[in-house]
């Protein structure tokens, strides 16, 4: 049976309300709510029903918890007040606490908001019958102290069934009249003087006490003085004795004269009302006026210390405000307050400051101070009270004063904050205006450069598509005919013709060689070579690129092995670059490797021990390492860092024994960091050399037999330096889970630009399998999967216990009321309405990461 509880919650998100409302219905409440976001609708709302709880934020945009509950506790009701809120600190909260509040929580945990309410209601009903029993004892023992005193208090006895009624002298003088003047006496006499819109509820309270509903009979009502004034009466009185039908016939009680605690009332009322919406320069002025009006005293100042004076923020004199003044500290009443706290003078002040040439100008008479203190304890100013004549009631007075005192004390320091800001955002904007100056100048130097950059690079682009023009065409006609001598299209050539025709077609295709890898180097510096990946058999690769060196290698008597395992996974790369990369090494190993040597071409999954500037390789999937050994010349250790500049050979003295441009290495480089990974050499002089090209393993493809098919694609930047690579990690991998071709093709185009890795999955079960086989960092989760839909997907993925880590965000077309809620309710840790704003994805895949890591 679900438990009834009445809940006002004081919110301005409607999401917020709703997740509590949840927790609560979760936790076996049936809650009735109303959501308010001001002061005037929670006014509204406290005396619209009776509410079990109330639940606030701690910042609303034109509200807050401490104002709400400051209402709450003007409202006079004992009602629990519990701040939920996601930014309140430990400081804010014990403030809230003594506030009033009761309890708060913490909207990342609201699982703790149930069983605080729970905890908080029962307080308050103990509260409640603890206050209950003690004012039965209170109204006991002031009747049996009234009865015994008898003095100044009106007692009437009522006989109720003869409806005839005795009053006490007392009762007469309160109304201003004595017993004979009001004779002939009965129950009429007190309705004659009754103030007619005070009948009803009289008559009611008698009601529900002759009913044994209520154990007194109490109720203020105003009754009509000879005067014509009407003062406020607190009746009072019990049934002594009933008939045995339970019917009352006798009754006794009381009635108070209660005229100067009301009017105390209506003038503490107004002062709390006057202040409470108030804030600003206006705050002093209405805190002044309504202080004088609620104490009915002269003079009311509030000051601000400045230095060894007091300078007035508001002065209340003569019934008006009077013009701000300052006055020096020493010699005055004031100067007490600042010392001490609090100072009080009842009478005769101006004896005890006879120097004091104000107290006189003022005829003061009694004084009363309170110091204003910030945060810290400081005194800032003080808060002070005069009068003509001597101070009464001083215990009320100062309670009274102490209040606003802290008020004006937090009110001060705020302005003053507020003036502090004002002054450092005037500082900050000379600053900002200086600095974008500066700023101005410099991006009008770095635009002139720009143009003369981008100038320099389009004459480099112009001479380059020259150049490659100029000598295509006549090596094209070189090459042509040199083709169509070696087949003997224009006659027959003999053995030593042969050979010489022979050297001119080496010779072209070295020049052509060349034109293109300067062509390449350029483009890549650039960053206008593009990459094409596709998926790439490993042993195709590799035997098509030794194709090229074979004939060199037999020619020089030099041994070549291979070691392609034949298992191993397709990759996917750009095929003719990868190609061209491992082409270079075999040449350069064959070329400077002696006759009779060995050149060694392996390939491995990598281990992650392979030396290199960072480690890519993700252990459920290795990457790939490509080894050429070989048994030449070697290079010395301190060429090392020169071997991959392009243009540059280790030993000029080398260009006459083997040629070659210096660029074979740099393009290698380059193609392998276009495909996110490395290349690693080792060498000793006279020994050989070793060079490894490693890939990530997102370049791995998998079977077609495999769910999913994972998608690589090069990123777009020009190479990684040594720092930058140092500072690398594995991409995440994201699980696409999305049977939209179109959605498949955006998604996977700006990811992947971004450098993450992704899983496809077209369905809830490939979603669930990949899961469970991939374990991706991140899940796009489509809500309407054909098949097992996304919700459900989600809710298996979140019952596998390996799984219900992995980050989920649901990417749905649904965007109806209730929807974000069930999908929070399956388990995704974000919702995404579509069209999805790819930023906004990628900012938020970033954020669940963040999390996860921590």
């Amino acid at each position: 049976m679900s438990e009834l509880l009445n809940v006002l919650i004081v919110e301005d998100m409607k999401e917020d309300a709703i997740l509590v409302i949840r927790e609560l219905r979760h936790s076996g409440f049936n809650p009735i709510w109303e959501r308010v976001q001001t002061a005037e609708e929670l006014r509204t709302a406290l005396v619209s029903r009776t509410w079990n709880v109330i639940i606030s934020d701690y910042c609303l945009p034109r509200f807050s918890a401490p104002a709400a509950l400051e209402v709450v506790t003007q409202s006079g009701q004992d009602i629990p007040f519990i701040v939920v809120s996601g930014t309140i600190g430990e400081e804010s909260a014990v403030e809230m606490m003594k506030a009033g509040a009761h309890d708060y929580v913490m909207k990342d945990n609201l699982k703790r908001l149930p069983e605080a309410v729970r905890r908080e209601i029962r307080e308050a009903r103990m509260r409640a019958e603890r206050q209950q029993a003690q004012t039965t004892l209170d109204r006991t023992q002031e009747r049996l102290q009234l009865a015994i005193e008898g003095s100044g208090i009106g007692l009437w006895d009522w006989y109720v069934q003869q409806q005839t009624i005795i009053f006490n002298e007392h009762w007469a003088e309160m109304i201003g009249y004595t017993l004979q003047e009001l004779e002939p006496i009965g129950s009429p006499t007190w309705m004659d003087f009754l103030h007619p819109d005070d009948v009803r509820k009289s008559y009611e309270a008698l009601e529900r006490h002759f009913r044994q509903e209520t154990p007194v009979y109490e109720c203020e009502v105003r009754m009509r003085h000879r005067s014509g004034e009407w003062v406020w009466v607190l009746a009072r009185g019990k049934v002594v004795e009933r008939d045995g039908s339970g019917k009352p016939v006798r009754m006794l009680g009381t009635h108070l004269d209660v005229t100067e605690r009301k009017r105390a009332e209506t003038a503490l009322q107004n002062l709390i009302e006057g202040t409470a919406s108030v804030t600003g320069a206006n705050f002093f002025s209405a805190l002044v006026k309504h202080i004088a009006m609620a104490l009915n005293v002269a003079y009311v100042l509030v000051s601000e210390r400045i230095g060894d004076r007091l300078q007035t923020l508001a002065f209340w004199g003569e019934g008006e405000l009077q013009d701000n003044t300052s006055y020096g500290i020493p010699q005055t009443p004031c100067e007490r307050v600042l010392e001490a706290g609090c100072y009080a003078c009842l009478h005769a002040i101006q004896t005890i400051f006879p120097d004091n040439q104000d107290l006189v100008e003022m005829q003061a008479e009694s004084y009363l101070g309170i110091a204003l203190r910030d945060a810290n304890g400081k005194a800032l100013g003080n808060l002070c009270i005069l009068d003509t004549c001597p101070l009464t009631d001083l215990d009320r007075t100062e309670a009274i004063l102490r209040v606003f005192a802290a008020r004006a004390g937090a009110e001060l320091e705020r302005q003053r904050a507020i003036n502090a800001l004002h002054q450092m955002n005037r500082e900050l904007e000379d600053i900002v205006q200086q600095r974008t100056a500066e700023l101005r100048q410099s991006n009008e130097q770095l635009a002139t450069t720009n143009l003369e950059l981008a100038r320099a690079t389009r004459l480099k682009d112009e001479f380059l598509a020259n150049m490659s023009h100029e000598l295509r065409t006549p090596l094209n006609a070189i090459l042509g005919l040199s083709e169509s001598l070696q087949e003997q299209i224009f006659g027959p050539v003999n053995e030593r013709q042969q050979k010489a025709i022979s050297m001119v077609e080496q010779s072209g295709q070295h020049l052509l060689s060349l034109i293109n890898d300067i062509l390449d180097l350029s483009k890549i510096g650039s960053g206008k070579l593009e990459l094409y990946p596709t998926s790439v058999s490993v042993e195709h690769l590799c035997e098509s690129s030794l194709v090229f060196v074979r004939q060199q290698a037999l020619q020089k008597d030099i041994q070549l092995v291979s070691q392609i395992p034949t298992d191993l996974q397709d990759i996917v790369v750009d095929e003719l670059r990868m190609r061209q990369a491992l082409i270079n090494l075999l040449t350069n190993a064959v070329k400077f490797t002696p006759e009779g040597g060995q050149v060694t071409f392996k390939v491995s999954q990598a281990s992650g021990s392979e030396p290199g500037p960072v480690k890519l390789v993700n252990p459920r999937s290795p990457g790939l390492v490509f080894t050429v050994e070989d048994t030449g010349i070697g290079i010395a250790s301190e060429n090392l860092d020169r071997l991959f500049k392009p243009f540059v050979q280790i030993d000029s003295s080398l260009n006459r024994q083997y040629t070659g441009t210096g660029l074979g290495l740099a393009l290698v480089k380059q193609i392998t960091e276009l495909h996110g990974g490395w290349v690693g050499v080792e060498s000793r002089l006279g020994q050989g050399s070793q060079f490894t090209i490693t890939l990530p393993s997102q370049v791995l493809g998998v079977r077609s037999s495999s769910l999913g098919q994972p998608i690589y694609e090069a990123p777009e930047s020009l190479s990684f330096s040594s720092n930058e690579l140092q500072a690398a990690a594995m991409p995440p991998l994201i699980l696409l889970a999305e049977d939209n071709e179109a959605n498949i093709d955006m998604f996977t185009t700006y990811l992947m630009a971004q450098g993450y890795r992704l899983l496809l999955a077209k369905d809830g079960q490939q979603a669930i399998a990949l899961s469970a086989a991939q374990k991706p960092d991140v899940i796009l989760m489509d809500v309407q999967l054909p098949g097992t839909d996304g919700l459900e997907a989600t809710r298996q993925i979140r019952s596998n216990g390996q799984l219900n880590h992995i980050p989920i965000i649901a990417l749905t077309a649904l965007a109806m009321p209730g929807d974000q809620e069930r999908c929070m309710a399956a388990g995704v840790d974000a919702y995404l309405a579509k069209p999805v704003k790819m930023k906004q994805l990628v900012a938020v895949i970033q954020q669940l990461l963040n999390q996860e890591s921590l």
